[in-house]
């Protein structure tokens, strides 16, 4: 999630990204949405923006990243945030619902022995 009213928190989503990979591995086993916040103040003034939609979105595509959209943390009602959640939970099914049910996300490895000294 970034600040759509401040560049910097943008600018950062690069190395937020090379971070999770190089953690995690490539993309095919999870899904990163990027988020941008904020919608509030860019609604009660428009000139605040720093990030447009496009460079949200292509910033997505680029990276190979789901985009969540824009939103307000602070004005979302309970139904809004459903909504979104069963989204990014459509999502991530698409996203990896077929590789569980292969069995390279969820490995059955053996349970350690337990010794007894």
């Amino acid at each position: 999630m970034y600040d759509i009213t401040k560049r910097d928190t943008f600018e950062k989503i690069g190395n937020w990204i090379d971070n999770i990979k190089e953690s995690l591995g490539e993309v095919n086993n999870y899904l990163i949405v990027l988020l941008g916040n904020k919608v509030d103040l860019v609604n009660s003034n428009p000139d605040s923006r720093e990030v447009t939609l496009e460079e949200a979105e292509n910033i997505c595509k680029d990276r190979n990243i789901y985009w969540g959209g824009e939103c307000s943390a602070k004005d979302f009602t309970e139904e809004q945030l459903r909504e979104i959640f069963n989204k990014f939970t459509e999502e991530i099914y698409k996203k990896v619902g077929n590789n569980i049910a292969k069995g390279s996300i969820i490995k059955n490895e053996p349970k350690p022995k337990k010794s007894r000294c």
